[in-house]
């Protein structure tokens, strides 16, 4: 996976040519990092990147989480719960931002009925299934 990622980019960073002389030093990470978005509560899949990125990791790396971890995938109680884990067995190797189904989650519990009511429509049930919580919306 990783051979077929650095290939593609190889590619694209030929294609896409930018002077050196042209590029931040304050936008150049200082160690080599993972970044993985939108898991969307799929535990299966996001068990599997993270042995397939241990195998090509050099031990140096950040794991970068950006965010999307709930809704849609059934099993947002497994992520939360696992990714709450390796964030306390490595504090300063794991970062989790918080992406836009978090907010929205956020949003219900602030306001359920109000516009919190759109986490409901986009994965917010699913999310609470994980957690033995069934709701159900009323039909307008």
């Amino acid at each position: 996976m990783l051979n077929r990622l650095t290939s593609g980019f190889q590619k694209w960073r030929r294609s896409r040519p930018v002077a050196p002389s042209t590029v931040k030093a304050s936008v150049m990470p200082d160690a080599p990092f993972f970044a993985v978005g939108d898991i969307h509560a799929c535990y299966a899949p996001l068990r599997t990147l993270m042995s397939e990125l241990n195998a090509a990791a050099e031990g140096e790396e950040t794991l970068v989480f950006i965010g999307d971890y709930i809704d849609r995938g059934g099993n947002a109680e497994l992520v939360l719960s696992w990714l709450f884990e390796l964030t306390q067995i490595h504090p300063d190797k794991v970062i989790c931002l918080m992406g836009n189904h978090e907010r929205m989650m956020l949003d219900f519990i602030d306001d359920p009925a109000g516009p919190g009511a759109r986490w409901l429509r986009n994965g917010g049930l699913d999310t609470l299934a994980s957690y033995g919580i069934a709701l159900h919306q009323r039909q307008a």
